[in-house]
């Protein structure tokens, strides 16, 4: 027994001893960089998701604050259909009015539009491409929620297009159906109809944005 001890004291000199240290040193050192790594991913993958929510945001309200201008203008042209109408309560006399506008001051006004419209467009093509790219993330309730909603408030710059469409169109058949269909679908592109579907994409944006938030930092943000 006492000289396999010695035999042990002898191979377990101060070299071996150090080396064995720096073996452990090694694999400790080895498991913390691992576990800084992951946590350096998990911090950067949750500044990157933030970084895209901000994003996200800050491009619909850049879109909704250029839209006062065109459905100001759409409600003042809503009026001239009223006013070249005998009884704006009548569709048929509305449809009348409407044409009657149309046709004397359609072109001016549908430039007009297109003025205003022209610096939301590349805002409606940028909040698209984001709407693209959040995909990667792969957030709960991504579609349901935020392309859903995006998808409501870029709809209504469509549709403020096709009214310009219409309204630039002076020379149509009046009495054709799909001419009649199309000013119809004019008729019912108001602000009164637009502006509470665009201030119900925004709060649902608002809404996903501050419970991915939440998410991201572990508590459950509350207005």
């Amino acid at each position: 027994m006492q000289e396999e001890t010695a035999v042990a004291l002898h191979y377990l000199t101060w070299p071996a001893v150090g080396e064995i240290i720096r073996t452990v040193g090694v694999v400790v050192t080895a498991v913390v960089a691992i576990w800084a790594l992951r946590n350096w991913s998990r911090q950067d993958g949750a500044k990157r998701e933030a970084e895209f929510l901000d994003l996200i945001v800050d491009a619909t309200h850049e879109l909704l604050a250029q839209l006062p201008g065109p459905l100001t203008l759409l409600d003042m042209i809503h009026i001239g259909f009223m006013s070249r109408a005998n009884d704006p309560e009548d569709p048929a006399e509305l449809m009348r009015g409407a044409t009657i506008y149309i046709q004397q001051h359609g072109l001016e006004q549908h430039k007009l539009l297109l003025e205003r419209l022209e610096p939301v467009r590349p805002l409606r093509a940028k909040l698209k491409a984001l709407t693209a790219k959040g995909q990667m993330f792969q957030f709960p309730n991504y579609q349901n929620q935020c392309i859903a909603a995006i998808e409501s408030i870029t709809r209504q710059v469509d549709r403020l297009e096709h009214f310009g469409v219409v309204v630039s169109s002076a020379n149509w058949n009046w009495d054709h159906p799909e001419v009649h269909r199309a000013v119809q679908v004019a008729l019912e592109t108001t602000p009164s109809d637009t502006r509470p579907k665009l201030n119900a994409g925004n709060v649902q944006i608002l809404d996903f944005a501050r419970d991915a938030y939440g998410r991201l930092y572990g508590r459950r943000w509350t207005t």
